[in-house]
């Protein structure tokens, strides 16, 4: 009966991948206890999910050690997503390692340890990092389309962020109160910056496009 049923998400999968570029399909896997890399042991919930035609896990934490290490499968399923919204003690998280294969991360808010991370290549969404005190760069990936609002609203040790190719929208607050910014280039497809996108970084912040 699994064997049949995992055949036909991933028929409902090669099918979406088609017809609708970017689209969530989510099915419960229910709780586990799963040990993660550096002898991490959580109970988390876990879904199979369909993004962007791909079908992969979905994992929902609600712990996280010090150096957090994401698999890159679980139960045979690549992870193509994890939830972090309800992580209890998020301000614990200072490191995190990600695997290829995630398409989207909901949020870190709230990590006030965390200082560096590498985002995914194939990433589609750009996380939200407010209020992540400590971190001083960030590379978004190509892929990523959008600046959501408030995404790193009161990082106040962030200095650079390079932007992908793909950037075109960059929302109201995405930067706010970012003080130490010196400087910010954008691709040339970059095509609109919200009201407010910079509210309270420093008068001294230069925003240009590349090759201007």
């Amino acid at each position: 009966m699994k064997h049949h049923y995992n055949n036909l998400l991933k028929k409902i999968a090669v099918f979406l991948s088609f017809a609708v570029p970017f689209i969530f399909f989510s099915c419960d896997m229910g709780n586990t206890s799963i040990t993660f890399g550096n002898n991490f042991k959580a109970n988390v919930k876990l879904e199979t999910e369909i993004i962007n035609g791909k079908l992969g896990a979905v994992v929902y934490y609600d712990t996280v050690p010090e150096w957090l290490i994401v698999p890159q499968k679980v139960m045979n399923y690549d992870v193509i997503r994890i939830k972090m919204e309800d992580v209890s003690n998020i301000s614990d998280l200072g490191y995190i390692t990600l695997p290829d294969s995630l398409l989207v991360i909901d949020t870190f808010k709230g990590a006030v340890k965390l200082t560096s991370i590498t985002l995914p290549a194939n990433l589609l969404v750009c996380p939200l990092f407010t209020g992540c005190i400590l971190l001083d760069n960030i590379t978004i990936p190509d892929k990523v389309s959008s600046i959501p609002s408030t995404a790193f609203s009161l990082c106040s040790a962030l200095k650079q962020v390079n932007f992908g190719k793909s950037v075109q929208t960059i929302q109201s607050y995405a930067f706010n109160d970012c003080t130490a910014l010196e400087s910010i280039t954008f691709s040339q497809n970059l095509k609109t910056i919200e009201n407010n996108a910079f509210e309270g970084c420093s008068e001294e912040l230069v925003i240009q496009r590349a090759g201007e």
